[in-house]
C-alpha cells in the first residue's frame, strides 16, 4: 500500500490501485472491470452489485481506503450511473504490470490479480471475522468455498487452548 510509483507510469499506478481495491473489497477482476457508478452508494459507503461469475447479488461496506480509491477515479470522470468506475485494462496486462510492481516492492512471491481476493479473505480471517460474514462478502454460495481461505493460524490455536484453559480453570495434582 505504501509503495510509491512514478506518476508518469500510469499503467502501474492503475494496476496498483485496482489490485488494492480488490484486496479491500474481495471483488474479482471481472467485477472490478464491470463496476459502475450506480453500484456505489456514497452516502452509506456501500457497494452493491451482481457478480459476473455467479450472478449472486452482494453488498460490501466500503472501508475508507476503498472509498478513497473510488474517489480518486471519480475526480477524472463524469459519474454517469451506467459508466464504469475504473479504466478498462486486460487481466493479462494487469498481471504483467503486477510482476513489475512486486519487483519494485522487493516482494519475491509470484503474485497475480486473483491473489487480491485471497488477501481479502485471509485478512478478514486474521481479523477474526465470522466465516459466515466472509462467505457473504465474497459472494460464495457454499461455506465450503470460503473455508479454503480459513487456514488456522498458530497464534489462534494457542489462544483457543488458553481460552479453554480459562473455562476449565486450573486443575491441581490434589484435585485429580
Amino acid at each position: 500500500m505504501n509503495l510509491e510509483l512514478p506518476q508518469e507510469d500510469t499503467y502501474q499506478q492503475h494496476t496498483l490501485q485496482l489490485f488494492l481495491f480488490s484486496c479491500l473489497t474481495g471483488l474479482r477482476y471481472s467485477d472490478v472491470m464491470n463496476l459502475k457508478w450506480e453500484n456505489i452508494n456514497t452516502d452509506s459507503y456501500m457497494l452493491t452489485l451482481t457478480q459476473s461469475k455467479t450472478s449472486k447479488h452482494i453488498s460490501i461496506p466500503l472501508t475508507e481506503n476503498a472509498a478513497a480509491i473510488i474517489e480518486r477515479y471519480g475526480k477524472h470522470t463524469i459519474k454517469s450511473p451506467k459508466s464504469k468506475v475504473f479504466p478498462q485494462i486486460a487481466n493479462q496486462v494487469l498481471n504483467r504490470s503486477l510482476k513489475d510492481i512486486m519487483k519494485r516492492a522487493s516482494i519475491s512471491k509470484s503474485i497475480n490479480y486473483h491473489c487480491s481476493r485471497h488477501s481479502f479473505a485471509s485478512n478478514l480471517i486474521e481479523a477474526n471475522t465470522n466465516i459466515l460474514y466472509i462467505r457473504d462478502l465474497m459472494g460464495h454460495a457454499r461455506i465450503t468455498e470460503t473455508q479454503i481461505y480459513a487456514k488456522a493460524l498458530e497464534s489462534d490455536l494457542v489462544n483457543s487452548m488458553n481460552t479453554m484453559q480459562n473455562i476449565y480453570g486450573k486443575i491441581t495434582a490434589n484435585s485429580i
